[in-house]
């Protein structure tokens, strides 16, 4: 079973496996995209 899989069963996970690194990363650059968006421009929110 992958970490994500037994992260996502509530089963205990190494945080550290790669997909999970990848993903947060991923996450932390949209959530700064989103926090630089201008609050007048609907169409990137």
């Amino acid at each position: 079973m992958e970490e994500k899989e037994r992260m996502l069963n509530g089963l205990p996970y190494l945080a550290s496996s790669p997909v999970l690194l990848q993903e947060r990363e991923n996450a932390k650059q949209l959530c700064y995209k989103y926090n630089k968006c201008a609050p007048n421009n609907k169409t990137k929110k």
